[in-house]
C-alpha cells in the first residue's frame, strides 16, 4: 500500500484534485481467502480555482466490507455517508481494481481541492 503509514491498524492519505476525475487516495490490498472490513473518513477543502466558493468542504464516514474468494475481490456491501458538502458533485467511492480496494475522490472542474483519509482502520481475517 503506498500513501499512507501504518500504525496501528491506522492508515492515512490524501491526494489534491483539480477537475473532476475519479482520483484514488488509497489502494488497499485484499488478500486471497480473507474477509476485509474498512471504516474510515474523508475531508475535503477548496483551496483554489475559478469556480465554486471560497472554502467549500466536505465531511465522508464510510464502511465497506470485501471478501477475496479463489483471488477474486468482490464487495459484499459498502456505506458512504455524507455528513456534509458545499458542492454536491464531490463524492467518495470504493471500488475494486484487480487484488486491491481504491478509496476514490471525485472533485469538481475548475475547483482545487485538498483531500485528506484518517483513521483508517482495517480489519481482515482469513482461514
Amino acid at each position: 500500500m503506498s500513501g499512507y503509514s501504518n500504525g496501528r491498524g491506522v492508515l492515512v492519505g490524501s491526494v489534491n484534485t483539480t477537475d473532476a476525475t475519479q482520483t484514488t487516495i488509497l489502494s488497499i490490498p485484499i488478500p486471497a481467502s480473507t474477509t476485509t472490513g474498512v471504516n474510515g473518513y474523508v475531508i475535503a477543502r477548496r483551496t483554489g480555482g475559478s469556480a465554486g466558493s471560497a472554502e467549500d468542504g466536505a465531511y465522508y464516514r464510510f464502511e465497506a466490507v470485501y471478501k477475496n474468494a479463489a483471488g477474486t475481490p468482490t464487495s459484499i456491501g459498502a456505506v458512504i455517508t455524507v455528513v456534509g458538502e458545499s458542492q454536491a458533485g464531490w463524492t467518495l467511492a470504493a471500488a475494486v481494481s484487480g487484488t486491491n480496494l481504491l478509496v476514490q475522490v471525485v472533485g469538481a472542474a475548475n475547483n482545487n481541492i485538498s483531500w485528506k483519509l484518517y483513521d483508517l482502520r482495517v480489519h481482515q481475517v482469513s482461514a
